[in-house]
């Protein structure tokens, strides 16, 4: 039960505002708001007005919470006449749960904001605002405060009911009557009020704050099969579409908790999890603007190898079929589309492309012509300080797996009359168990094949040339190879 009513109350215990509040205005491009186009939200404007008991300062400001971040939207100045302090502007506000903030301390408390409720009165107190509230011309925030009153009286008698049977283990039986007592209350409270109340923005809210019920499973893969029960149907009580849910904290947390937890960390799964997010926000453009933005960033500067695959998939499935036309300028879509084309030839699983640098000889070796289980394509530079930090690390590598049909092909990126330059650091870094290189007038268009933009750039290939890793440090090689080494014992058995 106390599991039950930390449930409930979701939307009073999660801490909306972190250390800062932000203003949209001052925010780089990337990370504002995105802006409406709905001209239904243009209408007769919107008027708020708070009366806050208990509260001396004479500024009062009108935040709301979008993805991880929040914002600032309006200020208002007490009327020391009236005692009022009113948030006014010409254009409604997109639905949502707003924050009213009394700086400097920064406590705030929630109101709803619907199509419906955007001019009223609120009457509360700074010191408990979600006590005896009074609200005029308010139904989805008098929903809102009656169903947090209930919850707050119902939580207070659960936790008697815990501290009963903590106090003395003989009453254990009794108090969880009470417990099952409150939750059967609770249950028949939510059930009458959310079919009273369908269409309410409030309600539709508060439903998406209920966890799922799955059936009983029974056998030796129920955990198995209550996984992919909950996966399946983790977003049945959220209307994803709905304009309210984007300013709130509540769709956030539960797309991030359902890629980052319920999807297995590969690129092909975390793909098919966003693909199934943005069709289920897509009937509310603002929504879809904003979580298609979000992830196009997520994964772009991902860290975790092989995820630039997430980003590819979103410029060319979305992108280049116009799905994002209206939100991001021709100028950022062409260079977001050249990256991707850039990327995709050098996706995992992808045949590394061919190239053919010169060695010291003068002669000629080709990547695909090189006889190994694993070949490792290294690229670098002599004034790299990263490069002259990892090479001993890929020297290292090169020896101890040099027995193991495991071969480095390390390019150096000098053009023309530097090339001297790479031939005097291969030898004063022992690089003589690498298979070295150079390309001093850049024939092989490596670069641009495989998008080098800084040094070092790693590339792990199988002996089919299929890129199996990269963009890795040389002194992660060795962890891999053993991985590698051990899951082929693993297939000769």
């Amino acid at each position: 039960m106390k599991a039950l009513m930390t449930k409930f109350l979701f939307l009073i215990s999660t801490c909306l505002l972190g250390t800062q509040l932000v203003s949209a205005q001052s925010l780089p491009s990337q990370s504002k708001p995105p802006q409406t186009n709905n001209a239904t939200l243009v209408a007769d404007g919107y008027e708020i007005k708070i009366k806050l008991n208990d509260y001396f300062k004479d500024t009062l400001l009108l935040g709301y919470p979008m993805g991880d971040k929040q914002y600032i939207k309006d200020t208002a100045i007490l009327n020391k006449k009236t005692g009022l302090f009113t948030f006014k502007g010409s254009k409604k506000l997109a639905a949502g749960m707003y924050l009213v903030i009394s700086p400097p301390e920064n406590n705030y408390f929630q109101i709803i904001v619907s199509d419906t409720d955007q001019k009223f009165s609120l009457t509360t107190s700074n010191i408990d605002p979600y006590k005896e509230v009074k609200s005029t011309n308010a139904p989805d925030n008098e929903l809102f405060y009656n169903y947090m009153s209930f919850l707050s009286t119902k939580r207070t008698e659960a936790e008697k009911a815990n501290g009963m049977k903590k106090a003395d283990s003989t009453k254990t039986v009794e108090a969880n009557k009470i417990l099952e007592r409150l939750d059967k209350e609770v249950k028949a409270y939510q059930k009458d009020l959310f079919q009273k109340n369908a269409k309410s923005t409030t309600i539709a809210l508060l439903r998406a704050t209920q966890e799922i019920e799955p059936p009983a499973f029974i056998g030796a893969d129920k955990d198995v099969a209550m996984y992919y029960f909950y996966k399946q149907h983790y977003f049945d009580n959220f209307e994803m579409s709905h304009p309210a849910f984007l300013r709130t904290p509540i769709l956030f947390e539960r797309i991030n908790y359902y890629i980052t937890k319920l999807t297995p960390q590969h690129p092909d799964s975390v793909i098919v999890s966003v693909d199934r997010i943005l069709d289920l926000v897509k009937g509310n453009s603002e929504t879809f603007q904003y979580y298609y933005i979000h992830f196009l960033n997520e994964y772009a500067k991902s860290k975790l190898v092989g995820f630039d695959a997430v980003y590819v998939h979103l410029a060319k499935q979305y992108m280049e079929k116009g799905l994002a036309d209206a939100f991001i300028d021709k100028e950022q879509r062409e260079k977001i589309m050249k990256n991707a084309n850039a990327l995709e030839p050098i996706l995992l699983g992808k045949t590394a492309p061919d190239i053919e640098v010169y060695l010291a000889d003068g002669k000629t070796v080709m990547l695909s012509k090189l006889k190994a289980k694993y070949v490792v394509f290294y690229v670098w530079d002599t004034e790299c300080g990263h490069c002259k930090k990892s090479i001993p690390a890929l020297v290292a590598f090169a020896e101890k797996y040099k027995d193991k049909e495991v071969k480095v092909l390390a390019l150096c990126n000098k053009l023309s009359d530097k090339v001297a330059d790479c031939w005097k650091e291969v030898k004063e870094r022992k690089m003589d168990g690498l298979i070295n290189a150079v390309d001093p007038f850049q024939i092989s268009r490596y670069r641009t094949l495989y998008h080098v933009e800084t040094t070092p750039a790693l590339f792990v290939l199988d002996e089919n040339k299929k890129i199996i890793s990269k963009s890795i440090g040389a002194d992660q090689l060795d962890d891999l190879f053993q991985h590698l080494l051990k899951e082929a014992e693993k297939g000769k058995k």
